[in-house]
């Protein structure tokens, strides 16, 4: 039964947890790919051109032209198909990056209140795994720190 919660527990319910970074990291993302995109189709575009033009000189250039042009609309309809795969797999990336960063915010507020008593845990294959471990050894570092001080308050106040 407390698998059965834990597994509950690590299901992503919204893959948007901070969209202001998740949807800063998208645009990124798709800008780079449409970069890419229309970067390799006008290189080849160019390329195409000049070695058809330079071995197919038997072939109009108005149809060296309309070959060229061809190929790079496929490229940019192949940019428009993928787009959408981009975009999913952009929030999903991004979605391993603010959750933890999320979850690691919570934890620090909630030891900025006092409350040693919890960890930071996250998903398999989620990302900051090192910095979540390192906070976790913090907080029980602070955690051991705390007890060793009240139990020398103890002391002390008992020798009175």
């Amino acid at each position: 039964e407390q698998n059965m919660k834990q597994r509950e527990w690590l299901k992503r319910r919204n893959f948007l947890v901070d969209k202001k970074f998740q949807f800063r990291f998208l645009g990124s993302v798709i800008i780079l790919t449409i970069f890419i995109m229309l970067l390799s189709a006008v290189i080849t575009y160019y390329i195409l051109y000049a070695q058809m033009q330079k071995f197919l000189t038997t072939i109009p250039v108005d149809v060296l032209y309309s070959v060229a042009s061809v190929i790079c609309l496929t490229s940019l309809s192949v940019l428009l198909i993928l787009l959408p795969l981009v975009i999913l797999l952009g929030i999903f990336l991004s979605h391993k990056i603010a959750g933890p960063i999320m979850r690691m915010e919570k934890l620090l507020e909630e030891v900025g209140d006092g409350n040693l008593n919890i960890h930071i845990r996250l998903r398999k294959g989620d990302e900051l795994i090192s910095l979540a471990n390192a906070i976790n050894r913090m907080v029980d570092k602070l955690k051991s720190k705390q007890i060793k001080y009240e139990k020398g308050l103890t002391v002390s106040t008992n020798k009175c």
